[in-house]
Order: structure tokens, then C-alpha cells, then sequence
């Protein structure tokens, strides 16, 4: 059977499709990087919740003021004035 491509232009694809799949692993690696960075930074986040760092400052206060803008919205959003 006799090869669809001449060699010269098969080596130039397998060439170019290997250059393509390490671009793509380079970008998976770099997105897998940042995926994991966000994960340790909110696994810190929830750390210092659940040991009350935050107890010293007005997060507290913060949270409730933004709580009730959230829940004054979503009123707003679901029941429309007439």
C-alpha cells in the first residue's frame, strides 16, 4: 500500500501537531496552576473564618450590610413595583 502523503509532508504535520499539543499542555498547566492557587487561597480564607481571624475587624459588619443589599436586591429583582 502506498502512502497517502509524501514523507516529507507527513514528518512537517506530525511536527506541527506535536508543537500544537505542547502549547495546549503548556496552557492546561499554566490554568491547572491557577486553579491551584485559588484553591489554596480559599482554603485559607475559610481557615481564618473558622479560627476567627477575621474577629477583630468589622467583617462582621461588613457581611451583615452586605447580606441585607443582597437580600434587598433579590426582593427588588423578584417582586417588581407595579
Amino acid at each position: 500500500m502506498e502512502p497517502k502523503l509524501p514523507l516529507k509532508e507527513l514528518l512537517k504535520q506530525m511536527n506541527s501537531a506535536v508543537e500544537d499539543l505542547d502549547a495546549e499542555f503548556n496552557a492546561l498547566d499554566g490554568e491547572c496552576d491557577r486553579m491551584l492557587e485559588e484553591l489554596k487561597s480559599t482554603i485559607g480564607d475559610l481557615s481564618d473564618l473558622r479560627y476567627g481571624k477575621f474577629a477583630a475587624s468589622d467583617t462582621d459588619a461588613r457581611i451583615v450590610r452586605d447580606l441585607e443589599n443582597l437580600h434587598d436586591t433579590c426582593e427588588r429583582a423578584l417582586n417588581p413595583p407595579s
